[in-house]
């Protein structure tokens, strides 16, 4: 339970990250901010990967479990708080990041102090994700001392050497014998995930001008995540993770994707650019690595359940179509109805609906309105039909679906 609501925390932080990149002050966003972006989620999710292994590999949940993953919650809280894309609180964030690292070197340290008669091999992991951690907090450390790019490459030498924690054999095999639990930390870490984006993008449904767009968003994320669960469900043999670091690694990734997913749908409401590039291409660049990423469950696939010539050659088209959506047909789209404006192109079309017209008509007066509609439409066809390619890859056509799941259902009986 307590890991449950450490990861509840941690989503809630890495939410907290998404205005760094989407209240940009000059209305377009750089590569300078969204790096910042980029490496802050990315450090967010390094720490619950710490996390997440040490408890499957010495957790006990017991009290002193609990006392390290509450400092580590408070912390990762002002942590969040004190990201922004100027960084004037980079004191304050390198701080909190500092005190997690040495929180987690003293848990480890504890740790191997109360198992009796340890190992040279668990010896050996302490030291080596100690030894790394505290070369971490050296590095934060010297960072401090400089202001720009040197103390910003510093930090990135420290977030680059946080992954070799658990590059060795030794860690893989500790692992090894706890693979459900980490599938279930993962799946648990993607569903609540899913759920912020929902909520984030349900904030869109309350003003009039997003309201479709928003709408459309939702049942967008809810299919994304229908083509997660079937992989989940369908096709991953968790036998086969083995020490179940790739699997985690997969799930981290995802989870950056579909943070930048929310933060995409944002920019192209908001009719901002990253870069030169357009809001619209940054949320189907998002929608499309997130179906390619599908491509590195292929080693935990079940046997039998192997992705045919068929499935992937359907899954790179739904991923360029959905690109060539966004990069050629929204700017036409909104190009012309510019120039003869939507109302009167549509008026007629929208007579026989009555009531509904106007409000089509209020949402949709300019082109610019128009792009996420059309973005959004677009990703929702793309994903609903990796659904269905998806459920007959997997030898289950959908009209046969419901009555698989409900054919043989009696309902209760009354005694």
């Amino acid at each position: 339970m307590i890991e449950m609501f450490f990861d509840l925390v941690f989503i809630f932080c890495l939410n907290q990250l998404i205005p760094v990149v989407t209240q940009a002050p000059s209305g377009s966003v750089d590569w300078s901010t969204f790096y910042t972006f980029i490496f802050t989620t990315v450090l967010l999710l390094q720490i619950w990967f710490d996390v997440t292994l040490f408890m499957n590999g010495f957790g006990t949940a017991g009290p002193l479990d609990v006392l390290f993953l509450i400092v580590n919650v408070l912390l990762l809280v002002i942590m969040a708080q004190a990201a922004s894309a100027t960084w004037e609180n980079y004191l304050v964030y390198n701080t909190c990041w500092t005190l997690i690292l040495a929180n987690c070197c003293i848990h480890w340290l504890v740790r191997l102090k109360m198992i009796k008669n340890p190992d040279r091999q668990i010896i050996h992991i302490v030291r080596r994700t100690v030894g790394v951690m505290c070369t971490q907090i050296i590095v934060i450390s010297v960072s401090d001392l400089f202001v720009g790019f040197a103390g910003q490459a510093l930090c990135f030498v420290a977030l680059a050497l946080g992954f070799f924690s658990w590059s060795g054999r030794d860690a893989k095999r500790m692992n090894s014998h706890r693979y459900q639990h980490l599938a279930d930390r993962s799946s648990l870490l993607m569903i609540m995930t899913f759920g912020e984006t929902v909520i984030a993008a349900g904030t869109y449904t309350g003003a009039q001008e997003h309201m479709v767009s928003g709408l459309l968003n939702i049942l967008t994320i809810l299919l994304m995540f229908l083509v997660y669960a079937i992989e989940i469900n369908r096709a991953l043999d968790i036998t086969r993770l083995k020490s179940g670091l790739g699997f985690m690694a997969i799930t981290t990734i995802q989870a950056l994707i579909i943070t930048n997913y929310t933060a995409a749908f944002d920019l192209m409401v908001q009719g901002e650019k990253l870069w030169i590039m357009d809001g619209s291409l940054y949320f189907s660049l998002s929608l499309a690595a997130f179906l390619l990423s599908f491509f590195a469950y292929i080693p935990f696939n079940k046997t039998g359940r192997t992705k045919g010539k068929r499935w992937i050659a359907a899954r790179l088209a739904a991923c360029l179509a959905c690109l060539g959506v966004s990069a050629v047909f929204v700017k036409m789209a909104s190009g012309a109805l510019n120039l003869v404006g939507l109302t009167g192109f549509v008026s007629g079309a929208l007579d026989t609906l009555g009531g509904l017209a106007p409000l089509l008509l209020h949402t949709y007066g300019t082109g610019h309105d128009l792009a996420p509609f059309i973005s959004t439409c677009a990703g929702l066809i793309l994903v609903l039909i990796v659904i269905v390619l998806d459920w007959r890859n997997y030898g289950e056509p959908p009209r046969g679906m419901m009555k698989k799941l409900y054919g043989n259902f009696e309902g209760p009986k009354c005694m």
